[in-house]
């Protein structure tokens, strides 16, 4: 089965843009273990396009920016954390991408780049 026949398999997995367990059931219980796997690889993945995870220092910021996440990851899920350790700024996973603004992340990038630049 090629890489095209599972993101069929995928697709069909699919009713009206949710999740049809009935569906994953029969699919899963018709394939062989090395193309489920695949199969729920996939799956996964594509889950993960649908779903951002932000987290922020506190959770009284994300009452205040809520529309901006909204605006700028439209027809996502938006699932936000409360990360203590994060003194400035926020990450931000989207499918297999994190973006990383926080005030730690600067100041390493900045040790790094003085260390490269200045021995």
């Amino acid at each position: 089965m090629t890489k095209k026949d599972i993101k069929d398999l995928v697709q069909a997995s699919y009713t009206k843009k949710n999740l049809d367990d009935k569906k994953v059931n029969k699919i899963a219980s018709l394939l062989p273990r090395s193309e489920l796997k695949k199969y729920i690889k996939e799956l996964k993945m594509q889950e993960d396009k649908k779903k951002v995870h932000i987290a922020i220092p506190r959770a009284s910021i994300y009452n205040k920016s809520k529309q901006l996440f909204l605006d700028i990851f439209p027809d996502k899920d938006i699932h936000i954390e409360e990360n203590k350790l994060l003194m400035l700024g926020a990450k931000i996973k989207y499918a297999d991408m994190v973006y990383d603004f926080s005030l730690e992340r600067k100041l390493d990038d900045f040790l790094d780049f003085i260390d490269e630049n200045y021995d």
